[in-house]
């Protein structure tokens, strides 16, 4: 893949970067000295966009670093090179999936606040599905009751099957817990 990458034929940098994209999928299931390789490998890779000057493809390189470092388990090296991304091209700024794959390793390491803010920012009008519900969980999260009932509001009139009973049950106690809370809670986890 770095060979190929490193080729001034645009048709074999695609064959290398495919061959990145396997990598990506194994994610958790290789081995050290191959999760060190494939870091290695889309590192370089974006280092050579950068010494080239071109910003767009630095920037999907920074995006799919993003993306590989989410897949081993390492959400701050993720979270550098999300907000790389974000920097280097301001247009993922406005794409729904940069900032639902973004919210999702916020979320998982802990800033459930900036994950609400990413996950509503991934939310486009007339939006259904998953992602109301992973936002309704990190609004859950950072506090913000009545929001995310709302959003579960939303996004279970669509799902009355199997799939939506996690939160339908995460529904049924908002209101218990804003009736203790109230609509927002100013949250302290560590405490």
């Amino acid at each position: 893949a770095n060979k190929l990458d490193a080729s001034h034929h645009e048709g074999r940098r695609v064959a290398g970067y495919m061959l990145l994209t396997v990598l990506l999928a194994r994610g958790r299931q290789l081995r050290d000295d191959e999760r060190a390789l494939a870091v290695a490998t889309s590192r370089q890779r974006f280092d050579r966009r950068q010494e080239h000057g071109d910003t767009t493809g630095a920037a999907a390189a920074a995006y799919s670093l993003a993306n590989l470092h989410k897949r081993l388990g390492d959400a701050p090296a993720a979270i550098e090179w999300f907000e790389a991304a974000g920097q280097l091209d301001a247009r993922y700024l406005d794409r729904a999936y940069y900032h639902s794959d973004f919210a999702g390793v916020l979320f998982e390491h802990g800033d459930h606040e900036a994950a609400a803010e990413h996950y509503g920012r991934a939310i486009e009008p007339g939006e259904s599905g998953l992602i109301l519900a992973l936002h309704a969980d990190a609004l859950i999260f950072s506090g913000r009751y009545e929001a995310a009932q709302a959003r579960l509001d939303n996004y279970l009139a669509d799902q009355p099957g199997p799939e939506g009973a996690e939160w339908r049950l995460k529904r049924a106690v908002l209101p218990l817990l804003m009736e203790r809370g109230g609509p927002e809670q100013s949250r302290q986890p560590e405490v």
